[in-house]
């Protein structure tokens, strides 16, 4: 599941201080295709999403796990839309809380409440990893695969 959000560049300020926040620019907003003629990229899916939808473009500024963050400078009140597919989410931020609290539990807050209100048949499921065979190893050494090393490495642990 990948979550994006959107807000104005004081709050992305706020999230850079998490250590885990990484800087991701994402890709540029437009391509040039000749002659100087500039199109929409769609490189970045949800970017492209959100430009088409809102007539606005957005800028990525870095990622916590699943949750990419953009900015859209047109965004001046202390809010965060937070994309769930493309399902929006908005709400009022409290800087007090994040001192308090700290990000981690803040974001999570945001997700819980997103999650209590999407009904869980529209989340996707994530596929299982597959199983591997642990003798595949002894079998077929040149058609191993990553899951049948670990199936292997926990075979021989037991």
């Amino acid at each position: 599941m990948e979550y994006n959000i959107v807000t104005n560049y004081k709050i992305i300020q706020e999230a850079k201080k998490y250590k885990h926040y990484k800087v991701s620019l994402g890709y540029s907003s437009s391509v040039d295709i000749g002659d100087g003629v500039k199109v929409l990229s769609d490189k970045d899916k949800f970017a492209f999403f959100y430009n088409k939808r809102y007539k606005t473009t957005i800028y990525g500024q870095g990622i916590i796990g699943n949750i990419n963050f953009y900015t859209d400078h047109y965004i001046k009140e202390d809010v965060v839309a937070i994309y769930f597919g493309e399902q929006e989410f908005i709400f009022e931020f409290d800087f007090n809380k994040i001192r308090e609290k700290g990000i981690e539990w803040y974001l999570g807050s945001f997700l819980k409440q997103i999650h209590e209100q999407v009904d869980v048949k529209e989340i996707p499921k994530e596929e299982e990893a597959p199983m591997g065979n642990p003798d595949a190893i002894a079998q077929n050494p040149g058609r191993v695969t990553w899951a049948d090393i670990v199936a292997f490495k926990n075979k021989k642990k037991i």
